[in-house]
């Protein structure tokens, strides 16, 4: 089952440079890359070209004129995605062997702790929504960046599901 990651970058070519070369080694199963280029830097835009060029259609690179930020950035990759998977991916990491596979498992065996994530003002029918989070405010950011006001319940409901994903990620990825 593909997943698409989506990958803001802005003007860090190393950082960019390293996680994407660990995403092609360590990805051992069927994805997409969408980079959301926020930056100006010209050897991000030529290595974007070279690995779309190794890649194909495995790669799409969508071009800003400005830095419009991490979240529209990731809502512009939401746009584009038609894969039953999405995987919000930092430029500033490097991923192991695995583990987009492992992750995928994760969602696979706990169904129960996957909810339907809301886009703007639609809900997507996809499997789960998953990446790298320092706390629930980046799932508020992300979730309900389009609502005026931040439900309660949902934000208890999110915050359960974190604490049990936590449980159980940690557990897969360490075995």
């Amino acid at each position: 089952m593909r997943c698409d990651i989506i990958l803001p970058v802005c003007d860090q070519f190393e950082f960019t440079k390293a996680c994407i070369e660990s995403i092609i080694a360590g990805t051992d199963t069927p994805y997409r890359l969408i980079v959301i280029n926020n930056g100006k830097n010209e050897m991000t835009r030529a290595y974007l070209e070279k690995v779309k060029g190794r890649l194909g259609d495995a790669l799409v690179v969508v071009k800003n004129d400005t830095n419009i930020g991490w979240v529209k950035a990731l809502n512009q990759g939401i746009a584009i995605s038609d894969a039953p998977y999405l995987c919000f991916q930092n430029d500033d990491t490097v991923v192991t062997r695995g583990w987009l596979r492992k992750m995928i498992r994760i969602l696979e065996d706990n169904k129960d702790i996957v909810e339907r994530i809301k886009v703007g003002k639609e809900y997507t029918d996809r499997m789960g929504v998953f990446g790298f989070v320092r706390d629930v405010r980046d799932i508020q950011a992300m979730v309900f960046q389009n609502e005026e006001y931040v439900d309660e319940e949902k934000m208890n409901k999110i915050h359960e599901i974190l604490a049990e994903a936590k449980k159980k990620v940690a557990s897969v990825i360490f075995e």
